[in-house]
């Protein structure tokens, strides 16, 4: 017996390896987590030592009773047969459950071994879902043809898999098998079905003759200026009495910019440089239906710079806190952004860049994941017409079908 050990990143690239070194036949002995050192032995990072080993001897030889043989051509054994290479995997990760969950040591305590389990487990999850996506097994999944093509569609349009998975899980479960077969049927049904996980809401009207104050937040380059441009710029038209209030001083095309749609909306700007001077402003204005803030960009990951943020960000009343983020970012990354500016108390989520991008997942994820309604989406740099009004149905055909067209009659309200 041919005995080795690998040194790699999880259990898939362990998978890879292994395979291409030791063929098909080759059993995994032994896994277990072990830190590796840059050259100067610092730094060390936590990677997967796995042992393998293969049968020497010819492989087609006659076996005792009871062990899985394989015919001459390489075959599965019988039993085998008429399963995927999924389904081997699903069996896999059952018997690696049964070892973390129903053990006696599993009820005592957490064990090392135990951890490596489960993150194989997680693994091979991964596995499976790549081996769907790759070779089209839907029936890993269990979902029926057409219900995985959506599936398929959704992880493609970067909605996250867990969140794919349960909507086309749940059209399953409440449609019949006649209209799961009618394409477009199900393509309405799901689009009404993900219309319903996202929430909508515009900037509220003034309830009493207070200005409603309306700040943009955000990390950077993500398009404050622009978006509060915008939406300022309808308002103007609509002869809505506004102001502007810029507090992102670091930057002076940013200033000269709003200075620019000011002049051309004839509506007053306020340049605020400390917290003072920005209350002042605030105060001055307060008659006013609309007043829009204008915040620097920030890392969310800059605690200095979001500390900073939140002097200008004590309770006004009337107010709301719009989180602008860009759908061309990851998902992942969207999803630490909400994360760490809901310290500000954010309200809605303003989304950017629909023109940029090709992949409106994102919209989905955020909506469910934040459970904070979206205010509005741009589609471009022209200011004021590339903004829409966030429209439930609107969003869930940009996310089913992946054409921008859907978003070009949604015409500010």
């Amino acid at each position: 017996m041919k005995v080795k050990k690998y040194i790699v990143e999880d259990m898939q690239d362990a998978l890879r390896v292994i395979k291409k070194d030791l063929g098909p036949d080759a059993l995994i002995l032994s896994t277990r987590k072990v830190r590796k050192s840059s050259s100067l032995g610092l730094f060390s990072k936590l990677v997967l030592e796995v042992t393998a080993a293969v049968d020497e001897k010819d492989q087609f030889q006659d076996n005792p009773k009871g062990l899985r043989t394989y015919s001459k051509e390489g075959q599965f054994p019988e039993e085998f047969k008429n399963k995927s290479e999924t389904k081997l995997l699903k069996e896999e990760i059952s018997e690696l459950k049964k070892l973390i969950y129903k053990s006696p040591e599993a009820k005592k305590a957490e064990t090392d071994d135990l951890v490596y389990l489960r993150q194989d487990v997680v693994d091979l999850k991964n596995i499976i879902y790549s081996l769907a996506k790759d070779t089209g097994e839907g029936k890993a999944l269990n979902l029926h043809k057409n219900l995985y093509s959506i599936y398929q569609n959704l992880i493609a349009n970067d909605v996250d898999h867990k969140i794919a998975y349960k909507l086309v899980s749940i059209a399953g479960l409440n449609l019949s098998e006649d209209v799961i077969e009618r394409s477009e049927t199900l393509k309405k049904y799901m689009i009404k079905m993900i219309s319903k996980n996202i929430k909508v809401s515009g900037i509220k009207k003034p309830e009493t003759k207070k200005a409603r104050i309306v700040f943009f937040l955000g990390p950077t380059g993500v398009g404050k200026t622009t978006s509060m441009a915008k939406i300022a710029a309808q308002s103007a038209l609509k002869h809505k009495k506004i102001a502007m209030i810029t507090i992102d001083t670091y930057r002076i095309a940013a200033v000269d910019q709003l200075k620019t749609y000011a002049k051309i909306m004839n509506t007053p700007l306020e340049i605020a440089t400390n917290p003072d001077s920005f209350n002042k402003a605030i105060e001055k204005h307060s008659e006013k239906e609309f007043i829009f803030i204008d915040t620097a960009g920030r890392s969310q990951f800059n605690k200095k710079q979001m500390d900073e943020l939140s002097l200008f960000l004590p309770e006004y009343e009337p107010s709301e806190k719009q989180l602008v983020i860009s759908v061309t970012s990851k998902s992942s990354d969207l999803k630490e952004v909400v994360k760490r500016f809901s310290k500000f108390g954010i309200d809605k989520l303003l989304f950017t860049k629909l023109d940029e991008t090709t992949a409106f997942g994102p919209i989905l994820n955020l909506s469910v994941w934040s459970q904070k309604p979206i205010s509005y989406l741009t589609t471009g740099q022209s200011v004021p017409q590339d903004i829409k009004v966030a429209n439930p149905e609107k969003i869930a055909e940009l996310i089913m079908l992946g054409s921008f067209d859907s978003l070009r009659s949604n015409v500010e309200a």
